[in-house]
């Protein structure tokens, strides 16, 4: 399952049993949702570095007149909204609603501070 993980950008240069040895380090833990399911909605705090391990997802929002527009589709390795785990508004700009089955790894914002603190790459990644 976490096979795709060495083709994420944050994990770029690591091997995938590199990977998976710091992940048993640290909590996380994977999500499960079906098709058309939200993972999370506008403005909901950012608490976890989700990446999608399987399927897509998208961001959408509702303009004033209550049409739903689609501003982008996410598919699996990509991390959701990593600039706002750490931000001063951490919270989602937008809806993430799943476009197939997905599978999200969620590793929570201590734990992630930590798998950088193990690994430099990370941070330079």
């Amino acid at each position: 399952m976490y096979a795709c993980l060495d083709q994420c950008i944050l994990f770029k240069g690591l091997t995938s049993q590199q990977i998976i040895e710091l992940l048993n380090q640290v909590n996380y833990k994977n999500y499960y949702y079906d098709k058309n399911e939200t993972l999370v909605c506008s403005d909901d705090e950012v608490r976890n570095l989700f990446i999608i391990l399987e399927g897509s997802v998208r961001g959408e929002m509702t303009d004033f007149s209550g049409k739903i527009i689609k501003i982008e589709d996410i598919e699996s390795p990509r991390m959701l909204a990593p600039a706002f785990l750490f931000g001063m508004n951490n919270r989602y700009p937008v809806d993430i609603v799943t476009n197939s089955k997905v599978t999200v790894l969620g590793i929570p914002r201590d734990s992630f501070l930590e798998l950088c603190n193990r690994q430099i790459k990370l941070h330079q990644n």
